[in-house]
C-alpha cells in the first residue's frame, strides 16, 4: 500500500470512511424530509418508492457538487505555500481532505445507484475513474489538478435538481427547462471547454516531470496508471455531452415543428 501515500495513512481513511457515512446519512435520513417540505408531503407521497429513492440519490449528489466546487475553488484561489511552489508534489492539508473525502462520496455513489439496479457502465467507470484519482492524488500527486477537476462538479447542481423535478412528474415546469439549459452550458464550459486543455497542461507537466533528470517519480507503476486514467475519463465527457447537444437539438427540432 506504499505506492498510496498519505490515502493509507488512519487519518485520511477516517476522513474518507466519514464521507461516505455522511453521504448514506444524507441520502437515507435527510434528502426525504427535505424534499417533502420543499415540494409538500402530498407531491412527495405520490411518488413510487424507486423515485423517491432516485430523487434521494440525486439530491445528495446535488450537495456533492456544491462542496466539490467549493472544494475545487478555495484551493485554487488559496493555494498552500509548498502547493504554490510545486503543483505536482506539493502538500496541502486542505486538499488532502478534499481528495480522501471525495473517495468517500464515490465510493458512496456507486453503492448508492447500484443498491436496487445496475446504474450502467458509464456512471460506474466515471464514479470508479474519479476514486483512482482522488486516491492517487493524496500521495500527495498532482493537487493542483485535482482542484481543477473537481470544479468539472459545476455542471452537476443543475443535473440533480432537473432530474429530481423529472421523478416528481414536474417536467413541464419552467424551473425543470431552466435547470436543463444551465446543466447543458455548465457542462460544456467546464467538462469540455475547460477539461480538455486542462488535460493537456496536464500531460505536458507529466512529460516535464518524466524528462528532468533532477527529480524523480514517486512511484513508475501510478504514474504510468494515471497517464491511462484521463484518456478514458475525457472520452466519457465527449460521449456524454454529444448525448446532451442530441437532446437539445432533439428539442429544437420540436419547437421549430
Amino acid at each position: 500500500m506504499a505506492f498510496l501515500g498519505a490515502a493509507a495513512s488512519p487519518s485520511q481513511l477516517l476522513v474518507t470512511t466519514g464521507s461516505f457515512l455522511a453521504w448514506l446519512l444524507v441520502q437515507q435520513s435527510l434528502a426525504g424530509p427535505l424534499l417533502s417540505r420543499v415540494f409538500g408531503q402530498s407531491l412527495w407521497t405520490s411518488r413510487t418508492a424507486e423515485e423517491r429513492h432516485a430523487c434521494g440519490i440525486s439530491m445528495t449528489c446535488g450537495c456533492y457538487g456544491v462542496a466539490a466546487v467549493s472544494f475545487g475553488l478555495i484551493g485554487l484561489l488559496y493555494p498552500s505555500p509548498s502547493v504554490e511552489a510545486d503543483p505536482i508534489y506539493g502538500y496541502s492539508d486542505f486538499v488532502q481532505f478534499a481528495a480522501a473525502h471525495g473517495v468517500g462520496f464515490f465510493l458512496w455513489n456507486i453503492l448508492a445507484e447500484n443498491s436496487r439496479a445496475w446504474g450502467g457502465w458509464d456512471k460506474f467507470a466515471h464514479h470508479a475513474l474519479c476514486i483512482v484519482a482522488h486516491l492517487v492524488s493524496q500521495h500527495p500527486f498532482s493537487p493542483k489538478c485535482l482542484c481543477m477537476l473537481m470544479l468539472f462538479e459545476f455542471s452537476t447542481p443543475p443535473l440533480c435538481a432537473f432530474n429530481v423535478l423529472r421523478w416528481l412528474g414536474l417536467e413541464d415546469t419552467q424551473a425543470y427547462r431552466n435547470c436543463r439549459v444551465a446543466f447543458a452550458v455548465l457542462f460544456f464550459v467546464f467538462r469540455i471547454a475547460f477539461g480538455i486543455p486542462m488535460t493537456a497542461a496536464w500531460y505536458a507537466d507529466m512529460y516535464t516531470l518524466a524528462a528532468d533528470p533532477l527529480r524523480e517519480v514517486h512511484s513508475m507503476a501510478v504514474f504510468n496508471i494515471m497517464l491511462i486514467v484521463p484518456i478514458p475519463f475525457m472520452c466519457l465527457q465527449l460521449w456524454w455531452f454529444r448525448l446532451i447537444a442530441r437532446a437539445v437539438l432533439k428539442k429544437g427540432k420540436k419547437q421549430v415543428k
